[in-house]
């Protein structure tokens, strides 16, 4: 007898070409060619396959070009029907990259294996393949040649109605015969296999496949399938630490790793959230120091794949202590022994999107779902709610085009290779996703300490919207401030000069008729009458503004007295209002407004009410308090003020007479904590499942003000004339600032779009302009809406 794999092909390859030419339905024709096999055949055409095979004279992936096709078949298995070209070997296999964060070709064998823990592998089987055959639909490995126990349980009748495909290690004469056991077939099992072996003859003579390659957007659409297969197969049990974690300002957190540590990109999605400390192999070893400095976290995750019995016995001693999050990279169940105190986190594949996936549902940006975990006798996931925080995943997600995002890589090296900045960070989110993060270049043109996530970067004029314009939004809506009442109402100093009766609206719209910039830093130079103010020597209670150089605090009132006796611009008509005129002076005026209203410094009542809450850890002011020098991005200093790199000192001069603390500039962050408050704000006030705004607050304040003005009430907005701040393609609705350190925060509520650039342009010299002169911030912004898929 002819063996059924011969045969089959030899049908395959003569039914398409007839099917070509001859007017016939493919009702018919599928009618026609099941008469010529017998039961035996038909199953083994289900078991090969539900697509054609076909010769390919190459290798590489293809997918099918049909996505109508894949969403009409309800059969999971054959939802993502991926073309992989198998080689004699299965160490040959080629297939379509596997689109990741970070790696952005990783092999699809990964996503396929998962399918099967995800999809239980009981009615899957498998077949090798000819090394010359392409064939269409899933290929499920590492099934053993004999039926599980499961499968036994269930008639094949009822097997093969549900499953349009089964794949078996057997060469498919012999996978029939352990299929029917080599007993004559029942009625019923005859009508099925003929009824799914016509429904799949039909699917395929309708389709007409092509052996081309994967387009982008069909790459873009198993993308989005696995990134979902894959959060779909994460499961909690044992809720015991209230995932998600919602507060985060009143709790610490650590990450424990055993033995090798092979978890590196989990722990640095975790630090996008929140900061925390990281102890490899704590809890190998028997140890009650170890224990204690543990127990002392609010928080311990621990990602593993396996349990000695030491780990174990010190992990179920942590969870009476606090509360203990196991994350459980395994297709088997942790141990039976594992304390019912101890959180379950159940990862049945490790690759570097589960690795991405597990933090953002750890802190609510994605929520687990009730489903039943692939990990065989697990217990159904817990459900939870997302908090609304960002996630992160790669753009085809967002359905923005991979390609053209790519090419804000050579935008960017180019310009560091014309030295308009040493370096720099970039975050794009969309939808509330982040989907390209990239840190360029170095801290300087000389040292080559790569840009990291974590190094801070001086963020100049962003200080005006990223934190004064935050606090007077928080005292405005809470009825402590009213835009329209004359300042000097709340500051009684402002009596006595030109600026008394200007209301806190025009500061915010830089509309009050105030000088753009006022070097008071030179009253304390040499030769001056407070250069006693300014000095080389440390004293006891002298703020430090820059390496060897002092300042004394009596300082920060008179620059205060200066800047609100400081004279107003003249008008050409006193009749008419002032236009628009850019102006630090104001706001160095509300930042004392504010601290005046909240009976506290500014940097105080911001990190109390925004930046610990949002999960900001890098966002501060005078940012060598906290955080060492070698995690901070230079600037330079003024050479006739402060000598030398300035490194954690602000680069404004002003600024710095304040004590590093002000509302136009003093303030320090990086892409990632940016990016938080910019979704807050896209969210109408809103984050991680706290409201901050009210949503009338945050249109308010980023909407414009007057007819002649593009300002919101301190945020910057498009321009209607040429070279504006932003892209052209920015909607009305944008709102965000720039920085003379080379800087910007852009959001798009039309769009949902978040674009973060920071970079220390001014390093060496802050009269280089290349960055602006080459365009780059803007070039980016345009490519942002050239990637975005306006269909979706």
């Amino acid at each position: 007898m002819r063996p059924v794999f011969t045969y089959f092909l030899f049908v395959i390859i003569w039914v398409v070409p007839l099917g070509a030419g001859a007017q016939i339905s493919p009702e018919s024709k599928a009618d026609e060619i099941l008469s010529k096999l017998n039961f035996n055949e038909q199953l083994a055409l289900l078991l090969w396959t539900t697509e054609d095979n076909q010769p390919t004279g190459k290798p590489g992936g293809y997918i099918s070009n049909d996505p109508d096709y894949l969403l009409e078949n309800k059969n999971p298995l054959s939802y993502a029907v991926l073309t992989i070209y198998e080689g004699v070997s299965s160490s040959e296999q080629s297939a379509i990259p596997f689109p990741s964060f970070q790696i952005r070709e990783q092999h699809t064998k990964e996503a396929i294996d998962y399918a099967r823990t995800i999809y239980t592998p009981d009615f899957v089987l498998d077949i090798p393949l000819d090394k010359n055959v392409m064939f269409y639909g899933i290929r499920i490995s590492g099934n053993t040649a004999k039926l599980t126990p499961h499968f036994r349980k269930d008639s094949l009748e009822s097997a093969i109605e549900s499953y349009d495909q089964i794949w078996w290690t057997l060469k498919p004469e012999e996978a029939v015969s352990e299929l029917t056991q080599n007993k004559r077939p029942s009625k019923k099992l005859k009508k099925v296999v003929y009824e799914q072996a016509r429904k799949s003859l039909i699917k395929k003579l309708k389709r007409k496949v092509k052996n081309e390659p994967a387009t982008s957007e069909q790459l873009d659409e198993y993308t989005r399938w696995a990134w979902g297969l894959y959060s779909s197969g994460i499961s909690l049990i044992n809720n015991s630490a209230q995932l998600p974690i919602k507060v985060l300002d009143t709790a610490y957190f650590c990450t424990n790793t055993l033995g090798e540590d092979v978890y590196a990109s989990f722990r640095r999605h975790l630090n996008f959230y929140v900061e925390h400390a990281y102890y490899p192999n704590a809890l190998d070893f028997e140890n009650l120091y170890n224990s204690k400095r543990l127990a002392s976290y609010s928080y311990v995750v621990v990602p593993a794949s396996s349990l000695t019995s030491i780990q174990l016995g010190n992990l179920n001693g942590l969870a009476g202590k606090t509360k203990v999050i196991l994350v459980w990279f395994n297709k088997e169940l942790p141990p039976k022994e594992l304390s019912t105190q101890i959180t379950q986190i159940l990862v049945p594949q490790h690759n570097g999107v589960t690795e991405a996936l597990v933090p953002q549902l750890i802190f609510g940006a994605l929520g687990f779902t009730s489903v039943k975990s692939p990990i065989s006798y697990a217990p159904p996931s817990i459900s939870t709610y997302p908090l609304g925080r960002l996630q992160f995943g790669p753009p085809a997600l967002a359905h923005l085009n991979t390609d053209v995002l790519s090419r804000i890589d050579t935008l960017v090296e180019n310009g560091i290779r014309q030295q308009a900045t040493p370096g720099c960070q970039i975050l794009v989110a969309k939808n509330g996703i982040v989907v390209y993060y990239q840190n360029f270049g170095f801290k300087t043109y000389e040292n080559k300490s790569a840009i990291e996530d974590n190094y801070l970067y001086d963020l100049a004029s962003l200080t005006k919207v990223t934190a004064t314009t935050q606090a007077i939004m928080f005292l405005a809506e809470r009825g402590y401030l009213d835009l329209d009442v004359p300042i000097a109402h709340y500051l009684p100093e402002m009596w006595d000069s030109d600026k008394a009766f200007i209301p806190v609206r025009e500061i915010l719209a830089h509309q009050a008729g105030l000088y753009p910039y006022i070097p008071f830093w030179k009253e304390v130079l040499p030769k001056s009458d407070l250069s006693s103010a300014l000095s080389h020597q440390k004293s006891q209670d002298a703020f430090q503004i820059g390496k060897g150089t002092y300042i004394a605090p009596y300082l920060q009132d008179s620059l205060l007295s200066w800047s609100i006796h400081s004279k107003r611009l003249r008008k050409d008509n006193a009749e008419q209002p002032y236009g628009y005129r850019y102006s630090d002076i104001g706001f160095i005026i509300l930042k004392s407004l504010v601290e005046r209203l909240t009976n506290q410094p500014l940097d105080d009542f911001l990190d109390q009410n925004f930046y610990a809450p949002l999960g900001m850890d890098h966002t501060t002011y005078t940012p060598l308090c906290k955080f060492p020098s070698d995690e901070i991005v230079p600037t330079e200093g003024n050479g006739k003020f402060r000598f030398g790199e300035l490194t954690g000192y602000v680069n404004d001069q002003n600024a710095a007479l304040l004590g590093g603390v002000s509302g136009h500039a003093g303030l320090f962050s990086t892409a990632i904590d940016l990016a938080k408050l910019m979704q807050m704000e896209l969210q109408l006030g809103t984050y991680g499942g706290t409201q901050y705004f009210f949503p009338e607050t945050v249109l308010n304040f980023t909407r414009r003000q007057y007819v002649d003005n593009r300002r919101g009430l301190g945020w910057d907005k498009p321009s209607s004339m040429p070279h504006g701040p932003t892209s052209e393609l920015a909607s009305p609705r944008t709102f965000g600032h720039t920085g003379f350190t080379g800087t910007a925060v852009w959001a798009d509520p039309e769009h949902q779009l978040i674009f973060v650039f920071l970079s220390n342009r001014v390093f060496p010299d802050p009269g280089n302009f290349k960055l602006n002169e080459l365009n780059i911030r803007t070039r980016i912004q345009d490519l942002l809406y050239e990637a975005i898929d306006y269909n979706n």
